[in-house]
């Protein structure tokens, strides 16, 4: 049960992160989809959909690395110390 919560608080944790980017550029969730889907024409995002698997934490890797693209970030992995 603890574990679960845990999982809950890292969805809400990473939706927070990536709005805060997009709230960065002043952009919603529809202009950030839109924009991906212009940079990639296969991605068919709404502002819906990416809300959505923001709130279930369901967006896929890809997804995420699109979305920084656009924004103009990149997605570093960092050893912990």
């Amino acid at each position: 049960m603890e574990k679960r919560k845990f999982t809950q608080q890292k969805i809400r944790d990473n939706r927070s992160r990536i709005k805060q980017y997009f709230t960065r550029e002043d952009l919603t969730a529809e202009d950030v989809a839109q924009q991906v889907h212009e940079k990639y024409p296969d991605a068919n995002p709404s502002g819906m959909n990416l809300s959505r698997k923001l709130a279930r934490g369901t967006l896929r890797s890809i997804e995420e690395v699109e979305i920084a693209d656009v924004l103009g970030y990149d997605i570093v992995w960092v050893k912990r110390k």
